[in-house]
């Protein structure tokens, strides 16, 4: 922890004339959850930070904390050290959004919005930046990241025993927009018979089973359905189409990922054995004294992509996530609606399709 506030004091007093003036205002002090999260997040900005400035870029960054509230946030940008910022990185919680908002604008100060969370005024706010949307937000691009790619196939709607909301609206989208698309399709229940999957396949076409659930039980149940199909009928050609929770289930199913020539849709990946990542990992550790956590989507990658993306105007070799910051309107904000497909060939290699 000693390092970690030698770093944040060297960066903070270290101001420098003609530097790029950086506000970060996240509930730092939080407990539980959401204060790890947080801090494991500022933690990779701060490498970032150290990246480009080892690059020649000059940085100062102010670093506030306005706890939860949006008195708290009132509070400290009452005190006029972030009025005349160039970008500021927050808020940490959707309380906030608005009052934070409203000031960047008055400011003409772009904000950062590192997690997701709703903004009503990102339809006429330009000032704003939403790095994260919800799954839900990403279905249009997911879908048409699919067609581009699997055009050919014929795709089946698995249904699960489970309700799951999420898995639901997904499948119910895909769907419909196959139907647009005039491809093949049909319905399956995870219960059926041979019969009823043999008749729901195409055997002249790419399979994609689409899942109306991203549970583990859900995976496993179509799975072993599957599992079963291939063995009687080697001869078709199956793959699966999951989301962004598989990839929290690569240590236990990787094999039935590559078996069944899997295409899971996410905005963020990170190879760890990839030599920037274990590079990344050395430096975290080296300077805070703990090892970044295992979570996927990582907090700290998420970081230091994020950062470097605004601080260099562009991060071609991200550690976790590209982003694809679109306008929503031309009077409005933007968002990021980067997504990509991880394909587990069964070649044992991973395709990266954007």
């Amino acid at each position: 922890m000693r390092r970690f506030w030698v770093l944040l004091t060297a960066l903070v007093l270290g101001l420098q004339a003609g530097a790029v003036k950086v506000g970060v205002l996240l509930p730092l002090k939080e407990k539980a959850a959401m204060g790890q999260t947080l801090l494991e997040f500022y933690r990779g900005f701060l490498l970032a930070v150290d990246s480009v400035k080892h690059e020649g870029l000059s940085v100062d960054i102010y670093t506030l904390d306005p706890g939860t509230t949006v008195t708290g946030l009132e509070d400290v940008l009452s005190r006029g050290a972030l009025q005349d910022a160039d970008v500021i990185f927050g808020p940490g919680v959707p309380a906030q959004v608005n009052a934070l908002a409203t000031y960047c604008q008055a400011h003409g100060i772009r904000m950062v919005m590192p997690f997701a969370m709703p903004c009503a005024q990102i339809g006429q706010n330009p000032y704003v930046f939403q790095a994260a949307l919800s799954q839900e937000s990403l279905y249009p691009d997911v879908a048409q990241l699919v067609m581009e790619n699997l055009a050919d196939a014929n795709f089946v709607m698995l249904r699960s025993e489970e309700h799951n909301a999420r898995g639901t609206a997904f499948q119910a989208y895909f769907q419909g927009q196959v139907k647009s698309f005039g491809l093949p399709h049909s319905v399956l229940s995870v219960n059926a018979d041979d019969g009823g999957v043999e008749t729901a396949m195409n055997v002249y076409r790419p399979n994609v089973v689409v899942l109306d659930s991203p549970t583990e039980t859900a995976l496993r149940s179509a799975l072993s359905l599957l599992r079963r199909f291939r063995d009687t009928h080697p001869y078709y050609r199956v793959s699966l189409l999951g989301y962004p929770d598989w990839l929290k289930l690569v240590g236990r199913y990787g094999d039935d990922f590559h078996a069944f020539d899997a295409y899971v849709y996410s905005p963020f990946y990170s190879n760890l054995l990839s030599g920037r990542i274990v590079r990344f990992t050395q430096k975290f550790r080296q300077s805070f004294g703990v090892a970044p956590s295992q979570t996927l989507p990582s907090a700290a990658m998420l970081g230091f992509d994020l950062g470097y993306r605004f601080l260099n105007g562009v991060n071609p070799m991200p550690l976790q996530q590209d982003f694809d910051f679109r306008k929503v309107s031309e009077q409005g904000g933007e968002v990021n609606r980067f997504v990509q497909l991880i394909h587990y060939g069964k070649n044992k290699l991973i395709q990266i399709l954007r």
